[in-house]
């Protein structure tokens, strides 16, 4: 809006400044001491003046913006409502947003593609677990994983059968206790190379009343056969359908609300 009514000001200012020229020139037509080029002048110096001004405006917004998101990564709430994680260690609280992810964990909560083998021959199946540690409370989960399909084909990792886009993958140890009502939530897209899953507890009352809070663990483990011998990567990764997402991981505590604060760990580069 301010830029708006910048382009409003200056636009009224390059036609008054024409007209008075134009008046002047005909009232001063004979004067030899006016300099035609002043107008000329005066409005690249406006010109100048104005992109200053803007330029100035928008440093002040970057500073607000870099404000703003030091403020969410010591913990407090952001204008989503995410909460943090509760960890007493303040300096672990920082969110990893998309792109600025780590391969080894520096923090002591944080969610991890953990792979058994970054290597391995054509034929070759890897695995991949989805690995939680120390997020107090997690009552669901929604994770975006990213692969090249052309050299990386999804599989169960117990037997080996091709992973569909409505397939959960198997082999977790956290939300998996049906006595809270599992509500599984698959959206893959195979042929694109994404795994898109979330399982959350539907009856959180009883889960909170239960007094045995899951803290971390693994939320699946998926198998990746090897297709062509190329460097290639496995990660965590940001999509439409999840826009709030924190590098395609979205995670949600005893009353359903979003938590923040914790770290994304990539797995290593293959091959």
């Amino acid at each position: 809006m301010l830029k708006k009514y910048s382009v409003l000001i200056f636009v009224i200012f390059i036609g008054l400044t024409l007209i008075l020229s134009s008046c002047q020139s005909k009232n001063d037509k004979d004067s030899s001491d006016k300099n035609p080029t002043t107008s000329v002048d005066e409005l690249d110096s406006t010109k100048q003046e104005e992109q200053s001004k803007s330029n100035n405006e928008q440093k002040d917004n970057d500073s607000k913006v870099g404000n703003e998101d030091l403020t969410d990564s010591n913990g407090s709430n952001d204008n989503d409502g995410n909460v943090n994680t509760g960890n007493d260690n303040t300096g672990d609280k920082t969110p990893i947003e998309s792109g600025n992810t780590v391969t080894i964990p520096s923090s002591n909560n944080y969610i991890q593609i953990k792979l058994d083998k970054n290597s391995g021959e054509i034929g070759e199946i890897i695995k991949a677990d989805i690995v939680l540690k120390s997020i107090n409370g997690i009552a669901g989960y929604q994770v975006n994983i990213k692969y090249d399909p052309k050299v990386l084909q999804a599989v169960n990792y117990d037997t080996g059968e091709p992973l569909g886009n409505r397939t959960i993958p198997s082999g977790g140890t956290m939300i998996q206790n049906e006595a809270y009502n599992v509500l599984p939530l698959p959206g893959n897209n195979i042929e694109q190379g994404i795994i898109n899953f979330g399982k959350t507890y539907v009856n959180l009352n009883a889960y909170k009343e239960s007094g045995s809070l899951e803290k971390e663990g693994t939320f699946a483990t998926i198998g990746f056969k090897i297709l062509e011998k190329t460097s290639t990567s496995i990660r965590f990764e940001d999509i439409g359908t999840m826009p709030t997402a924190i590098s395609g991981t979205m995670l949600f505590d005893l009353n359903g609300e979003r938590i923040s604060g914790y770290q994304i760990v990539q797995s290593e580069t293959i091959n």
